[in-house]
């Protein structure tokens, strides 16, 4: 939240947020908070740009329990449709064949070095 909202996160983001960063306690070791922050314009987005700062509950018929496991998961959808499970109950689907040509065009695009950080390679 601190990367998306400043150091002032606890302040500026929303409410829902602060309180699941506070309040809510993991009920596993390795449970995380995993937020779509921005979906970045692509013929494949289409109509999704406006999600934005959602809580990613589910891959598939995953639950998602942290970074790590929901980019494993969403790797691992090669054919079909990649479905994602958000907050509100809103659901974000794509095509899975497209997935991967569409990422390394966004990344071109806009400039990104890599599709993740080191750690989640």
């Amino acid at each position: 939240l601190e990367s998306e909202y400043g150091a002032e996160w606890e302040h500026k983001a929303p409410v829902e947020m602060v309180k699941w960063a506070t309040q809510e306690h993991a009920e596993a070791a390795d449970q995380q908070l995993v937020l779509l922050t921005q979906v970045l314009a692509h013929e494949l987005t289409m109509g999704y740009e406006s999600l934005e700062n959602l809580r990613l509950l589910s891959v598939g018929q995953d639950q998602v329990q942290n970074l790590r496991q929901a980019m494993d998961l969403i790797n691992a959808c090669k054919d079909g449709f990649l479905r994602l499970g958000l907050q509100h109950n809103l659901r974000l689907i794509l095509k899975a064949e497209a997935l991967t040509q569409a990422t390394q065009e966004v990344l071109e695009k806009h400039g990104i070095p890599a599709a993740a950080s080191p750690d989640l390679r």
